[in-house]
Parts: C-alpha cells; sequence; structure tokens
C-alpha cells in the first residue's frame, strides 16, 4: 500500500462507532425486543452489512501490517459476501418507506466494488484502493445521517436538509482527497468517478423527495 495510505484501516476503524451511534437509536437500543417497523429483512440486512464493513477494515489492515497474501485470498472469495449483501437489498426496497436510499446505495456499492476489483485484476493497485475508499462512504451515507438526524431532532432541521449534511460531507471529503492525491502526483481518477455519482444521488433525492 502507499505510503500516505498505511493508516487508511485505522481511519476506517472510525465507521464502527459512527455506525454504533447512528444506530442505536433506531435499531441497537431496542435489542432483543423490536418494534413493529423492523422486519426480518432489516435484521439480515445489519448483520451482512456490519460482516462487509468489518471486511473493508480488516482488508485494510492486512495490508498495513503486510500480510499480503491472505488480503488477496479473502479479496478474492468477497464476492460471496458482497452478492449476499446485494441481495439483502432487495426486501428492503419493498418495506422502506423511501427506496431511494437502498436502490441508491446498491448502485453505488456495485459501481465501486466492480470497478475496484478490476483494477486488483489489472494490477492497478492504487486504484483499486481508492475504489474500496469510495466503497466504504457509501456506509457513511446511512450512518452518518442519522446521526446527523438524532442532533436534527434538536435543531430542527427536515430530513431533506439532513440528506443534504450527509452526502455534502461525503463530497467534501471526496474534494479533499483530489486536492490531497494531486499534490502528492498521485492517481486520483477514482474520486472523479465518485464524486459526480454522489451529487447525482443528492441531486436526485431533492428532485424525488420534493
Amino acid at each position: 500500500m502507499e505510503k500516505k495510505y498505511s493508516n487508511l484501516g485505522f481511519y476506517m476503524l472510525l465507521l464502527i462507532p459512527l455506525t454504533f451511534a447512528g444506530y442505536y437509536k433506531s435499531y441497537i437500543s431496542q435489542i432483543p425486543h423490536f418494534n413493529a417497523y423492523i422486519k426480518p429483512a432489516h435484521h439480515i440486512h445489519a448483520t451482512i452489512a456490519l460482516l462487509w464493513l468489518i471486511l473493508l477494515i480488516s482488508q485494510a489492515l492486512l495490508i498495513r501490517y503486510k500480510k499480503i497474501s491472505l488480503h488477496k485470498k479473502i479479496g478474492k472469495s468477497s464476492i460471496f459476501l458482497f452478492g449476499a449483501l446485494m441481495l439483502s437489498f432487495i426486501p428492503i426496497i419493498h418495506v422502506d418507506s423511501v427506496i431511494i436510499f437502498p436502490i441508491a446505495d446498491m448502485i453505488l456499492l456495485l459501481v465501486f466494488y466492480s470497478l475496484g476489483m478490476t483494477m486488483i485484476h489489472r494490477k492497478r493497485t492504487a486504484e483499486h484502493i481508492r475504489y474500496m475508499i469510495c466503497l466504504s462512504l457509501v456506509f457513511l451515507d446511512p450512518t452518518l445521517g442519522r446521526v446527523v438526524f438524532t442532533i436534527s431532532g434538536l435543531m430542527g432541521y427536515s430530513t431533506l436538509a439532513v440528506h443534504h449534511i450527509t452526502l455534502g460531507t461525503i463530497s467534501v471529503i471526496l474534494l479533499i482527497l483530489i486536492f490531497y492525491d494531486r499534490a502528492h502526483h498521485r492517481n486520483y481518477k477514482p474520486y472523479l468517478v465518485a464524486l459526480p455519482l454522489f451529487t447525482i444521488y443528492q441531486i436526485l433525492f431533492q428532485v424525488l423527495y420534493i
């Protein structure tokens, strides 16, 4: 892994407490007695998504500690867990009130995973790393959104405003990564692919929500 990205796994660990904070009120605090809005599909999706998040973090840490062979083996087998993750979105689409969220997440995950795995097969490791970072940002959307939504209850923000704050934050992160890599003369093309996709998502939500 590039030296500048060697600590990526430690940064990605932040997704764990953020996920806990985001889903505490709506899901974790209800264990084991869930309200009527929580369906079996939500449990399945939550379990698979958590496993995928752990896999992402573990893969970054394996590279950090130079466990390249194990990283490659897990990477090749990740297609099965990724397939399960994609399938777990399907029942969520049927039970969620705002279907653009699961549909958009599915599309973004599929794009970034496909491009990231294509790059690793072509031995373009730098692009592979960055597409995996873009993929992890898809998980940041619902988790950060729920944290902001909880805070918004005290500040009077609308659902639309919360969504714009969340996706706006992701866009800012991508812009920082673009300028960072550009300043260090590194490949930032994956971020240029991700930024307009998240922007389109934000615009579509604005159009469909109103």
